[in-house]
């Protein structure tokens, strides 16, 4: 059996960690959180948590940011060195031993229907998959042809560690760290040679989840583009993750 860790970079996300570790703890291996200067109680609530499971391993960035996101990325005049910090990430997991690295947000989830994808597929070197914003319809989802694969918004998260695999910044965003991509040796990682595509992943975006875009989001009808649904058995994976772990917080969303 492979071993799986996962990896996040992370600032004032409090709301989400406890049901975002639980759930990751259902089909992770080794969970490795980088606290860039939270001030919500997310670095004391994640020692906590490493104190009473050896599974977590917490560290705090040499340096500590106030997160701004009341502004656009473009507005920032000091924007968050996303492509450094993200690799002083991978250096730091890198000693941990695992046979593949998931990353994701403080705000973000991995199907755990993950793990077997990933077991099924030990020759690839990455996996690439869709990945789903819950308060949007699938037809709001930018939609690319991967290999014969339609996959919603693909993103590359999950890879096998390699030296030559790293973040810098995202061509479209030039001369701005705030966004950044994965890649190998200088390019997207889309372009390894041993990439698998895969529409069997499902990936959330849950950082839009907040006040009015939620309040939106359980008014809004037909929310889901039969169309261009995959599969019903995703669809029913989908609908039953979100009720069970994260709707429980909507009123304390809601709140905010």
């Amino acid at each position: 059996m492979k071993k799986i860790g996962l990896w996040m970079v992370l600032n004032n996300e409090m709301s989400f960690l406890p049901d975002i570790i639980d759930y990751h703890l259902s089909w992770i291996d080794k969970l490795y959180f980088l606290d860039t200067g939270s001030t919500d109680g997310s670095l004391e609530y994640l020692k906590f948590r490493a104190e009473t499971n050896k599974r977590i391993i917490v560290e705090e960035y040499p340096i500590k940011y106030k997160t701004k996101y009341e502004l656009n990325w473009f507005e920032m005049e000091d924007p968050f060195p996303e492509v450094i910090v993200r690799n002083h990430a991978i250096h730091q997991f890198s000693k941990l031993d695992c046979d593949y690295w998931v990353q994701v947000d403080g705000d973000e989830v991995m199907l755990s229907s993950a793990r077997s994808i990933i077991e099924n597929n030990t020759h690839a070197a990455c996996i690439a998959h869709s990945t789903i914003n819950p308060v949007c319809s699938l037809g709001d989802h930018p939609i690319e042809n991967r290999r014969g694969l339609f996959l919603h918004d693909p993103h590359c998260r999950i890879w096998k560690p390699d030296p030559e695999i790293f973040y810098m910044e995202n061509p479209a965003f030039a001369g701005h760290q705030y966004h950044c991509i994965p890649s190998y040796k200088k390019q997207h990682l889309y372009h390894h040679p041993l990439v698998e595509f895969t529409d069997e992943i499902f990936h959330f975006h849950l950082h839009w989840m907040y006040g009015s875009k939620l309040e939106i989001f359980y008014n809004k009808e037909n929310i889901y583009d039969k169309k261009i649904m995959i599969s019903n058995q995703k669809l029913n994976e989908y609908s039953a993750l979100l009720p069970q772990i994260f709707w429980q917080r909507q009123k304390e969303w809601l709140e905010k």
